[in-house]
């Protein structure tokens, strides 16, 4: 059940750069209509957030690459076997 929170929570975020990242206008409740009626330029908030997560990206790969990956780690255990009655 998990995977299908991980799955939806992925899909919302893609949804949600999307709408970030388009660049048209003729919808109502674009990302652009809704910062030009904030007085925001939308340009300047979508590099902000791209180069955040480059940043986080970035992060992340730098952590990954710190600590061993615990997945790929193959540890064997011995199995005792008795002989016997």
């Amino acid at each position: 059940m998990r995977w299908r929170r991980a799955a939806k929570e992925k899909h919302l975020f893609h949804e949600a750069e999307n709408w970030i990242l388009a660049e048209n206008s003729d919808w109502l409740c674009s990302f652009e209509n809704i910062c030009t009626a904030l007085g925001l330029d939308p340009n300047y908030i979508r590099h902000g957030l791209v180069q955040g997560k480059e940043k986080l990206l970035a992060e992340s790969v730098k952590a990954n690459r710190r600590r061993p990956n615990e997945t790929t780690k193959k540890t064997r255990r011995k199995r005792k076997y008795r002989v016997g009655a």
